[in-house]
């Protein structure tokens, strides 16, 4: 047995190689966001691209590591390894979690077959929400509106699919939401279609589970989510022209009971308190500011920290 497993962890040292320097690697990817987002103030489409290029870094750094080494031989190259006790048990740990981040991703997309055929046997065609989203679709520029289905299945409005997506509303919508605010509700949501923000999202869902052992990795991810909301909230308040109303519309969908499937793209979804308080209480540039600075310098620190820790170990072992 103990033949094998250093037989295994000998087979693909190379991944608990990259494993071991992404636990430090991945902090500084936080933090060059962070100092990214120093430039980019409070613009949401900016943040979002932004969030993206980095998660995305995350995603492909520990790749680019194991080809250099196995292909380019530049290993030592990336700096000191972790020791040789060390070594075996971070391949093993390497190798469990693709296998676990493999099972969530397969579980995600069959979520998400799952979900359409659910909503999409309950749900009927509604002509006078399909009519006002056209007439919405026309404000934001899109050329082919999706259709519009009522079900009693959906918790809240969603945009279900990426190829030929179609939003979901309730059967039953809170009695205050007015027209007004419903437009802009409709807005929020094509939005997300104009912007192929269910493509996006699939595509995140799929990949994050294999880097959401990290902290900084899983924190951007939210980011990317954080900021996509925002991109949208703020498309349907140029469609309403009223952000007061709009958060008010917003908070009587809090009501409801909400969605959890990450498959689907919703109104409701994100921060919803924070999504409500950017609306309302615009923040001044300065804010902005200090609040990215503080982000930059605490991931910064982890990784320095981290760098420091694994030196003391490689000397210690």
């Amino acid at each position: 047995m103990r033949f094998l497993f250093h037989a295994v962890a000998d087979q693909f040292n190379p991944l608990g190689w990259s494993f071991y320097h992404f636990i430090w690697q991945g902090m500084l990817v936080a933090a060059l966001y962070s100092a990214g987002c120093l430039v980019c103030g409070a613009d949401a489409r900016r943040r979002h691209a932004l969030a993206c290029f980095f998660l995305g870094v995350s995603l492909v750094l520990p790749i680019w590591q194991i080809w250099m080494i196995l292909v380019r031989h530049h290993g030592l190259a990336l700096g000191n390894g972790p020791p040789e006790r060390l070594l075996d048990w971070m391949t093993w740990a390497a190798l469990l979690w693709i296998g676990v981040a493999g099972a969530i991703s397969l579980r995600t997309l069959a979520g998400a077959v799952i979900l359409r055929r659910q909503w999409l046997a309950d749900a009927t065609e509604d002509a006078v929400l399909s009519e006002t989203a056209r007439s919405v679709a026309l404000q934001i520029s899109l050329k082919r509106p999706p259709r519009v289905l009522r079900s009693r299945i959906v918790d809240v409005p969603a945009v279900l699919g990426w190829w030929r997506p179609v939003v979901m509303m309730p059967s039953e919508m809170p009695g205050c939401l007015t027209d007004a605010r419903l437009r802009a509700i409709l807005a929020h949501e094509l939005a997300h279609v104009e912007r192929r923000d269910p493509l996006i999202n699939l595509v995140q869902s799929v990949l994050e589970p294999f880097v959401l052992f990290h902290p900084a990795a899983a924190w951007l991810a939210g980011e990317v989510r954080k900021a996509r909301e925002h991109c949208c909230d703020d498309i349907a308040v140029d469609v309403s022209g009223d952000a007061i109303g709009y958060a008010r519309g917003l908070t009587s969908l809090a009501k409801l009971r909400g969605l959890e499937n990450r498959a689907a793209l919703s109104a409701s979804g994100g921060d919803l308190k924070a999504r409500v308080v950017r609306l309302v209480a615009k923040r001044r540039f300065a804010w902005w500011i200090w609040s990215d600075a503080g982000r930059f310098l605490c991931w910064l620190g982890c990784a320095a920290v981290l760098m420091c820790a694994s030196e003391i170990v490689c000397r210690m072992m």
